[in-house]
């Protein structure tokens, strides 16, 4: 029987659904993607700027962090709207294409996230672990990612439940950042026509 965002944890199992059927409406009835996402991006380039020396002693050869907090920020904030425009590219291709997986990485750098993002999708099991008046937990567990909890914060729009903001991105920046070093080929910030 399909769940409804008539309670927090209903959004929430909604958006679960939605992503699994790849059905863009159903997920946008539940979340503001567009906010979502922005408020979250803001959020992590604030944790990487303040933990900019930590992930640099961590990941020395890593480009974002040699050049201090700072220079983070300035570099996020300058192509803030390009790394959106591919986040959300890399969305809508997942929702509204089969993603193919090309040649590489550079040759078509969307449909390679996108597949990517599929096949992560397709091995991540979520589960709703805890719920309050207002938030509720989300445990994802793939091989990639080991085990993240995503805590989502939601609030009534319309007299409906909706998901408005991740509110632990302070404690999902670290393992983000080194499941990325793990899968993130150096190679691949070179040469690169989004």
């Amino acid at each position: 029987m399909p769940t409804s965002n008539e309670t927090p944890r209903g959004a929430v199992e909604e958006i679960i659904a939605a992503i699994n059927a790849r059905d863009y409406d159903r997920l946008t009835a539940c979340v503001d993607l567009t906010s979502l996402v922005n408020i979250a991006y803001d959020d992590a380039i604030d944790q990487l700027a303040l933990n900019c020396d930590r992930f640099h002693e961590k990941y020395p050869d890593d480009l974002l962090f040699q050049f201090g907090a700072q220079a983070l920020r300035d570099y996020n904030a300058r192509y803030r709207l390009i790394h959106i425009g591919v986040i959300f590219s890399v969305i809508q291709k997942y929702f509204y294409e089969e993603p193919t997986l090309p040649k590489s990485f550079s040759a078509d750098p969307i449909s390679f996230g996108a597949f990517h993002l599929k096949k992560l999708i397709e091995s991540t099991m979520a589960e709703i672990v805890a719920e309050d008046w207002k938030s509720v937990t989300v445990e994802l567990r793939a091989d990639l990612i080991g085990v993240l909890r995503l805590e989502l914060e939601t609030a009534t729009i319309d007299g409906r439940w909706r998901v408005i903001k991740i509110s632990n991105v302070a404690e999902l920046v670290e393992p983000i950042v080194d499941i990325a070093e793990k899968v993130w080929p150096r190679e691949w910030d070179r040469g690169i026509v989004l």
